[in-house]
């Protein structure tokens, strides 16, 4: 009897450790599911935070000619325009500076590729920086207007992006059209460069504000199509020939501008409704006095005070006639 109990109690124990096997192996076989679905309910899945330094070394070793047919990098003039241009317009760009200058309006033409995973890593690192979150979010759904993206409610005529208070941006793709892959460039550019961490916590915490909020995310895309304008109109010529350099140059205008608006909009207590001509007030100032945009951006990243105060600020038309 002694025996059969043995071996009794050995069955239970093999029983025992079969059913802690088994257990064992549909946890992991759970968690496995849990840590790599990317769906719309919650997210636990960790991509690389992408640099934009990375991102732009990708987008130059990519074919881009494609592209390059349906760029318009500098405005057609003839005539009267063309000759008052030549006398008293921009230097023209060096000839060694065209291609940098054409692979930027080429990005503007590039749409996002919901397929290719550095677009997605990008998307993504841009949520986290903003948000401050661990781990992804999902690829659709309303939380993309946290940051600031409008989806289909945006307006893309070719024009300044209609912004509005209250939208559900559940594609931010949809919100790239007329900027392409430039636009989220730049959002990487703010959100990722050391630089400029004081620069995008100031801009994204007044697009939160509960009386001054906006569309960071759309806000950010009208002003690189800003940018494009005035390197199409060679207002940054003189600057980028001087530092013989495109892409360092338009960032720094995207900045600037970007900075530009911030004070205005702050300062003069605005709101979404204001956004139509303070977008269009700021595009006309930037561009015109390309110079003052990138010394003011200086001065606010070595911690000076701006040189645009308040009172000034709340009449960009004064500032434009001095």
């Amino acid at each position: 009897m002694a025996e059969a109990a043995w071996y009794f109690q050995k069955s239970l124990f093999l029983e025992d450790v079969l059913r802690a096997q088994e257990e064992q192996r549909a946890a992991q076989d759970e968690w496995d599911k849990v840590t790599n679905v990317v769906g719309i309910g919650t997210v636990t899945y960790c991509s690389r935070i992408i640099t934009y330094e990375e991102a732009l070394c990708y987008f130059k070793e990519k074919d881009l000619s494609p592209y390059m047919s349906a760029i318009r990098p500098v405005i057609q003039r003839s005539g009267i325009k063309l000759i008052l241009h030549y006398l008293f317009g921009p230097p023209r760009l060096k000839l060694g500076l065209v291609p940098a200058r054409d692979f930027t309006f080429a990005l503007a033409q590039c749409p996002f590729d919901n397929n290719n995973t550095l677009h997605l890593e990008i998307l993504q690192t841009i949520y986290r920086k903003l948000t401050n979150t661990v781990y992804d979010c999902p690829r659709y759904g309303s939380h993309w207007e946290r940051i600031g993206f409008q989806g289909s409610h945006s307006s893309h005529d070719g024009q300044i992006v209609q912004l509005h208070s209250c939208c559900a941006g559940n594609d931010p793709a949809t919100d790239l059209r007329g900027v392409g892959l430039l636009g989220i460039l730049h959002l990487l550019f703010l959100t990722t460069g050391f630089g400029n961490i004081e620069l995008v916590n100031d801009i994204y915490s007044l697009s939160r504000d509960r009386e001054q909020n906006f569309p960071f995310a759309v806000m950010s895309l009208n002003i690189t199509r800003v940018s494009i304008e005035a390197l199409r109109e060679e207002a940054l010529n003189r600057h980028c020939n001087e530092r013989n350099d495109i892409t360092d140059v338009v960032n720094e205008f995207y900045a600037g501008t970007f900075l530009l608006l911030y004070l205005s909009w702050k300062n003069r207590k605005l709101t979404i409704k204001d956004s139509g001509f303070v977008l269009k007030e700021t595009s006309f100032f930037a561009k015109k006095k390309p110079a003052y945009v990138l010394r003011n951006l200086r001065e606010y990243h070595e911690e000076q005070c701006p040189m645009v105060t308040s009172q000034v600020f709340t009449n960009l038309a004064a500032l434009d006639n001095q």
